[in-house]
């Protein structure tokens, strides 16, 4: 299964919604991962959030949501500052896990736009999550991004069911999906 959208113009004329918003996805990007999810009937834990735009735009689609970010460079107080999208922005240090609500088994991970994300920790972690969504750029583009949306293309275990660009501050933007097989 395969998403079909037309690539958004790089420079759609959309403004950055805020200073921590590296993926701001068009309504009809935004839908299809909403699609996605719900077709499986699955909740989103979301490791990487920043301000929580995508998260607040599934929230809107009725996608019951964990946003979670790492607090690296800025002090803790200074996360309550900041805007959030979403309900709810859970933050934690890069070596913490977040427990995931609810049965891992009817949630995806999503990992947006990360420079030091603990992806490989939540894989091995929750094995029993049946989707990975990854939003980033392909690692043969010089990759800033980690994971690269193309980081499980290959791998054992998993097949990719949905690749479609996505609205963010780089115009090479993949979301790419992949299933537990």
């Amino acid at each position: 299964w395969r998403v079909p959208l037309p690539a958004p113009a790089a420079d759609d004329g959309a403004a950055v919604p805020a200073p921590n918003v590296n993926v701001y996805p068009t309504e009809e990007q935004a839908d299809a991962l909403a699609a996605l999810l719900q077709e499986r009937g699955l909740a989103a834990a979301s490791i990487g959030c920043g301000n929580g735009y995508l998260e607040g735009m599934l929230e809107a689609r009725e996608i019951d949501v964990l946003a979670v970010d790492l607090e690296l460079t800025i002090a803790a107080e200074d996360y309550l500052k900041m805007r959030s999208f979403c309900t709810q922005i859970v933050r934690v240090r890069p070596d913490a896990l977040v427990r995931l609500r609810g049965d891992p088994a009817a949630t995806a991970l999503l990992f947006v736009w990360g420079r030091t994300l603990p992806w490989r920790s939540y894989l091995e972690a929750y094995p029993a999550v049946p989707l990975v969504v990854i939003v980033g750029d392909l690692s043969r583009d010089g990759c800033a991004t980690e994971p690269a949306a193309d980081a499980l293309a290959g791998a054992d275990g998993w097949r990719e069911v949905a690749r479609f660009p996505v609205r963010a501050l780089s115009p090479a933007a993949l979301l790419v999906a992949y299933e537990r097989c």
